[in-house]
């Protein structure tokens, strides 16, 4: 199993990030997992983006903090992954849309200021319209996706080959 599929209460248990936490045990399926995660997601990127205007002082290093900052984000806690980049979850559940359009609303937002202000302060120098940019980056994050699925097709497809020639 991959991705969400292997996202459930008792892997969480085991994840150093989750160990302790006594609000798991309120929840009562994979639907209330799936929903507390992207919410405390969406609340861990408001802190990420807080904390990094505050510490940097030049658009340009707060756009590379942010790209650092989340790699360790998404590989300190790799379910966030598996959540943003689900397909299947927003087809079973409604409100995981609307999660997602905030969280790509915020990073639109964030992006195009910090563009703004880069290029204000004429750190960035391009004259590439900032939406063009920032559409630029998020769909850079789709393409991710969509190798992240990729990835994890061929590794059951490959799972399946071997238990088929064993």
């Amino acid at each position: 199993m991959s991705g969400t599929q292997a996202l459930t209460i008792n892997t969480l248990f085991r994840e150093p990030e989750i160990k302790g936490k006594s609000f798991l045990r309120s929840l009562k399926d994979d639907e209330d997992i799936y929903e507390i995660l992207l919410l405390n997601f969406e609340i861990e990127l408001i802190e990420l983006i807080g904390g990094i205007s505050v510490k940097c002082e030049t658009p340009d290093k707060e756009l590379e903090l942010l790209f650092k900052r989340l790699y360790v984000l998404f590989k300190k806690k790799p379910w966030n992954l598996a959540l943003i980049f689900d397909n299947n979850l927003s087809k079973r559940y409604k409100w995981f849309d609307k999660s997602i359009f905030r969280i790509k609303n915020m990073a639109k937002n964030y992006l195009t200021d910090l563009i703004d202000r880069g290029k204000k302060e004429k750190v960035f120098a391009t004259s590439e319209d900032t939406k063009i940019l920032v559409r630029y980056i998020l769909s850079s994050f789709s393409s991710l996706r969509n190798d992240y699925q990729l990835g994890w097709k061929i590794i059951a497809d490959l799972k399946n080959l071997q238990s088929t020639q064993d």
